[in-house]
């Protein structure tokens, strides 16, 4: 019972990895590569972080810590295991959320612009998730970009699945187990 817990958990401190470099490579590489061509071209303001952004980036370091030691740590941190059920939960709701946001306003923004381009002689349908005819690092951004939007998704995901498994199926380790 516990071996599908424990390879659960690996599954999920390897998407927590993933979704924390893209997520650092996003706000690390993108916002910065965007943010300094607003301001070189049209003299915008650079990029000022929301608390969304520092949400995601808080909470996908969190589930990745939380994953590495519930896979290396001997000790249960919470001995209810509704406090670790909703402790793990919130971080994946609030993923989600954002994110299912984040979908809507870029769905919403090109519908606006496929409303406001569209005229007898000017025929433009904008696909807000696609990078068809991009090339070099335009492509490398646009990947990126699609990727952040979508893996934290399946990392809550499976988040939500892990938690139900074990609030199901019994803890990694046994209760009465010494750890010390």
């Amino acid at each position: 019972m516990a071996r599908a817990i424990f390879g659960l958990r690996i599954w999920l401190a390897f998407i927590c990895l993933v979704n924390l470099v893209i997520v650092s490579t996003y706000y690390g590489w993108v916002i910065g590569t965007m943010s300094s061509a607003r301001q070189d071209r049209l003299g915008k303001p650079r990029y000022s972080y929301n608390w969304a952004d520092y949400g995601v980036i808080a909470f996908s370091t969190i589930l990745f810590i939380s994953y590495i030691y519930s896979l290396v740590g001997k000790k249960h941190l919470f001995h209810h295991r509704f406090v670790r059920a909703f402790l793990m939960l919130f971080p994946a709701l609030f993923l989600l959320g954002i994110m299912f946001r984040s979908i809507h306003v870029q769905i919403e923004s090109a519908r606006m612009t496929d409303e406001n381009l569209t005229g007898d002689y000017f025929m433009v349908r904008i696909d807000p998730f696609s990078c068809d005819g991009l090339k070099g690092d335009s492509l490398s951004i646009c990947a990126i970009m699609q990727s952040y939007i979508f893996l934290p998704i399946v990392t809550g995901v499976f988040v939500i699945i892990e938690v139900v498994v074990t609030l199901f199926r019994g803890p990694l380790h046994h209760p009465k187990a010494d750890y010390y």
